[in-house]
């Protein structure tokens, strides 16, 4: 007589228990115990119930538990995190689920991660086969946007099948805005009676409530050309800075404009050469329609150039500005030495252009469309005792969910950005288009990315500084994850679930060949490369774009979501009445500041590299997920070292503050 001694766990959140019956099967390599009915009431939110079972045979090695539900009195959906089987003279055998009963017998198998050709049985494989078969039909793709990614066949966050829904619907809910603003105690007025701004202090008071120590900051500084130059660096738009060592043809700056600006005893060609010039360029809003949902409400887009220059000191400062991507004339070009309001006024163009392309883009094209094709992709191709799929699956599993809510409630054309955005309403989707045809996988790769822009050695740059950290940290634990389970390329050319993972993602993307993204993978450094680039884009980079929006985004001049003036043709002509005026309303920035701050202030639930579900329980993955949290650890204190000298701290990526997948 054999003894089993078993546990089963319940998740610790709402609703996740139940009252019904528990029906378990054990199946081993030399027998099976069929249909024992789990005599314990310990189902309820976190609990574990604990029991034994006995067999006249050995059942030999476990491969799979099956557990049904039968109702008590009326049946409800069950959320199992695990069944764990302590065998006579054997280790305890782990079967992860982390997923709900919904009334189907639940299959598991163990937490030990196996490639396709490493089945020790043709049960075993068609168990591996009938998964993928049932969520190619569970998860399907249709086309969410015109001239974009594919996304998941779901109208509503309700439709998703519940295993990849968040756990808490309220932090994604976007219905009644109201609310969270009455939390931030921020005001809620119509267009109508909207008094609008007479000075910078009527700004302040406004938003003073929801301000963080960031952005008190910055609202004391933003004017300044020093603070300006640093929003590239430390802000919400890292990632869009570049070098410049020679002027775009369509950028008509002249040594005479900026030499007042240098530093040096060279030209503007030789500070140029010797890379000491830098360039946001956001003339790819070249074209774009402003924001027309509203006849009443008048919005302008501009697609303005920033030239910024690198001081002896090391500060990065902006020395010209052209508003229009093909200027009509010198009034075009705006400069340091024109007047206060005048140069003021094209900072802030210059910050509009920027936050229309941030919030569409840097957030939503390049990390949740492209995150929401990984998703999709892996349920649908790879099965749950794949080690990729063991690997992603804590980071991809609620990107779903919220997805669809933007897509809904800010996209939309009855959507918030429609209210407060230049390019809001159908003008957004024009923007996505445009920037997805220009979509690269060097551009998703940091490493490469960094090179591409030139921006290796700019001073300063602390997202990049902290970025590098992360991703080397990622991709140390993803190779030693994928060491563990292949072997050779060879393992790599025959896995035929890998390969056909990541064709399906390529075509999901909808891209062209030029776009540089891998239709197979020919060796293991690139299926390493391409696993960490997955990992940081749903981690550390949706936190670095999300989590820095509500500090350099809430000073509303120095992030306007529109203007409501169009760009100047000729200099003299600006006053401070005239960029009050020009500036978002209060209805405006009161929901702006609200859609904000839920998306972007949602504390850390779990953090990078802390998830509590062991997906793998092997040895071998266990000690690599230990030194990827050291590396971690390394990280963090490096970080906060480097900090402790700074006026304006960049916390974005200490690892504590990197969520673990988005909405994780």
């Amino acid at each position: 007589m054999a003894k089993y001694d078993v546990s089963i766990a319940t998740a610790d959140i709402n609703n996740a228990g139940t009252y019904d019956y528990i029906i378990l099967s054990l199946i081993g390599s030399n027998a099976q115990m069929w249909y024992h009915v789990v005599e314990s009431w310990d189902f309820a939110e976190g609990d574990v119930a604990t029991f034994s079972l006995f067999s006249e045979y050995h059942l030999g090695t476990l491969l799979h538990a099956y557990v049904d539900k039968f109702p008590f009195i009326i049946p409800n959906d069950w959320h199992c995190l695990d069944v764990s089987v302590d065998q006579p003279d054997e280790e305890v055998t782990k079967f992860p689920a982390y997923r709900w009963h919904e009334g189907q017998t639940m299959i598991l198998r163990t937490g030990h991660a196996l490639l396709q050709h490493q089945e020790v049985s043709e049960g075993l494989m068609m168990s591996r086969t009938y998964e993928i078969q049932e969520n190619k039909l569970k998860y399907q793709w249709k086309s969410c946007l015109l001239d974009g990614p594919l996304g998941i066949a779901a109208s509503s966050f309700y439709d998703l099948p519940r295993d990849v829904r968040c756990t808490d619907p309220t932090a994604i809910n976007m219905d009644d805005l109201s609310q969270i603003q009455l939390e931030l105690r921020l005001l809620i007025i119509d267009d109508v009676d909207d008094p609008g701004w007479s000075n910078f202090d009527d700004i302040r008071r406004f938003i003073k409530p929801s301000l963080t120590p960031a952005c008190e900051y910055l609202l004391d500084h933003w004017q300044e050309d020093e603070v300006f130059g640093s929003h590239f660096l430390c802000g919400s738009f890292a990632r869009m800075i570049q070098k410049c060592t020679v002027l775009p043809s369509h950028i008509s700056v002249t040594h005479t404009m900026v030499e007042p600006s240098l530093c040096r005893s060279m030209s503007f060609e030789q500070e140029m050469e010797a890379g000491n010039v830098y360039m946001v360029d956001c003339s790819l809003l070249d074209g774009i329609p402003a924001n027309s949902v509203d006849p009443e409400m008048v919005h302008y887009v501009g697609s303005p150039t920033c030239l910024l220059y690198l001081t002896p000191e090391e500060q990065l400062k902006p020395i010209a500005i052209q508003l229009w991507k093909y200027p009509g004339g010198n009034d075009s070009i705006f400069l340091p030495s024109d007047s206060q309001a005048d140069w003021l006024f094209a900072k802030m163009w210059v910050k509009s252009a920027a936050l229309q392309l941030h919030l569409l883009e840097q957030l939503f094209l390049r990390v949740h469309l492209v995150s929401e094709a990984f998703t999709v992709a892996t349920l649908r191709c790879l099965p749950s005792v794949h080690p990729v799929y063991k690997i992603l699956i804590p980071h991809l599993k609620y990107t779903l969910g919220i997805n669809i809510e933007m897509r809904e409630k800010l996209l939309g054309a009855t959507g918030y950005f429609s209210n407060f955005l230049a390019t809001g309403g159908p003008s957004a989707f024009k923007v996505i288009a445009k920037a997805h045809k220009l979509l690269t996988y060097k551009s998703l790769m940091l490493p490469t990315d960094i090179i591409t822009r030139d921006v290796a050695t700019l001073p300063g740059y602390h997202y990049r500084d902290d970025a590098l950290k992360i991703w080397r940290a990622i991709s140390g634990y993803v190779s030693d994850i994928i060491d563990l389970y292949y072997k050779s390329n060879v393992d790599l050319w025959n896995d035929v679930e890998v390969q056909t993972w990541i064709r399906e993602i390529v075509d999901a993307l909808q891209l062209p060949e030029t776009s540089g993204f891998p239709f197979a993978f020919d060796k293991l450094d690139t299926l390493k490369e391409f696993v960490t680039m997955v990992i940081f884009t749903c981690t550390a980079q949706y936190s670095a774009l999300n989590s820095s929006m509500v500090d350099w985004h809430a000073c509303i001049p120095n992030c306007p979501t529109t203007m409501h003036c169009p760009p100047p043709q000729e200099k003299g002509n600006i006053n401070l009445e005239y960029i009050l005026s020009a500036l978002p309303n209060m209805n405006q920035c009161s929901k702006f500041l609200a859609i904000q701050a839920k998306l972007s202030s949602r504390p850390v639930q779990t953090a990078l590299g802390q998830h509590s579900e062991m997906y793998f329980t092997e040895p071998g993955p266990q000690a690599a997920l230990q030194r990827f949290r050291t590396s971690l650890q390394t990280a963090s204190a490096d970080i906060a070292e480097r900090n402790a000298d700074l006026a304006l701290p960049y916390c974005y990526l200490i690892p504590e503050n990197i969520h673990n997948g988005i909405l994780a």
